[in-house]
């Protein structure tokens, strides 16, 4: 890995990680010598801080927010205090792979062009035992083309965030949006790209570890309806194709009669479109209506 040029600052928010912490800081150190790693550690009421401690490096920074301010905010604390030339974000219960970084930084020195690297994962179980591979857009990607695809098939292609690898000049004013809960990375990523590149070579790079805390693993029913609906709303607000979209939705929301009425909800505004209202208006309007439709489906879930 070239980091004659590249100071490298690895990012790791943290809440009650107590049990994991430890082997991703480790795996972060492990990538090269020089690596620094700075994790924000968000109120924890156990001994997240006390088990990074016990690893007494000099090139871990420990900070600890008073009082919990949410993973958002607790995200954005670290993007405004990375003072690395190159950012590397990781989940306090992931493990990067051995050549990780070395792999994504051969990229981002070798093409200014690129904005993000990214790179495929390994589901594994509580105990790191390997389940599954996952895999995100492969290659090199113009960012408003993945983020397009991504919005028209109700999926993340960008993945996130323990692949996210970016140069901190790039970042400029990015930062997550706390405005969704389940599509923030996808936000992230696709605005952080902008108009550049995104490139995943198609690596391996870290171990995605899947335990009863993580958020995917706790996912419940209404969280799921949570999920349809801020889908609904994000692809609508980003220039998604209604069409296309409920076609997408129709493998997500098993209602008909919601789907058939979005339908009918897309085919008046679209006769409105061309006689009285912009592109805005519309969207607008259909966001409006799917996610009232997505909300009254099961309220009493909602609450």
């Amino acid at each position: 890995m070239n980091v004659v040029s590249q100071d490298v600052v690895v990012a790791i928010p943290a809440y009650n990680a107590e049990p994991f912490i430890q082997a991703a800081v480790t795996s972060a150190l492990e990538q090269h010598p020089e690596i620094r790693v700075l994790v924000a550690d968000n109120a924890s009421s156990d001994n997240t801080v006390g088990r990074i401690e016990e690893l007494n490096s000099d090139r871990v920074r420990v900070h600890r927010q008073a009082t919990n301010i949410g993973p958002h905010a607790n995200g954005n604390w670290l993007l405004d205090n990375c003072d690395g030339d190159v950012v590397a974000l990781l989940c306090a219960d992931d493990v990067m792979l051995p050549g990780h970084l070395g792999n994504q930084l051969e990229i981002l020195v070798a093409d200014s062009a690129v904005r993000l690297v990214g790179c495929n994962m390994i589901e594994t179980s509580q105990d790191l035992v390997p389940r599954r591979p996952l895999r995100t857009a492969l290659g090199r990607w113009r960012g408003p083309d993945l983020s397009n695809l991504s919005v028209n098939t109700l999926r993340n292609l960008f993945g996130g965030p323990s692949n996210f690898v970016f140069r901190r000049r790039d970042l400029g004013s990015v930062r997550i949006d706390s405005r969704w809960s389940w599509l923030s990375d996808l936000d992230f990523a696709s605005r952080l790209v902008g108009e550049g590149w995104f490139m995943n070579p198609g690596h391996f790079g870290y171990l995605y570890r899947r335990h009863p805390t993580s958020d995917s693993a706790r996912l419940n029913a209404a969280d799921s309806f949570l999920q349809d609906r801020e889908w609904t709303e994000y692809f609508l607000e980003n220039g998604g194709s209604a069409p296309r979209a409920i076609r997408a939705l129709r493998g997500r929301v098993q209602d008909d009669l919601l789907l058939d009425r979005l339908s009918k909800e897309w085919n008046q505004f679209s006769r409105l479109r061309r006689s009285t209202c912009g592109p805005a208006t519309l969207d607008r309007a259909i966001a409006r209506v799917a996610t009232r439709g997505i909300a009254g489906k099961a309220p009493e879930l909602l609450t």
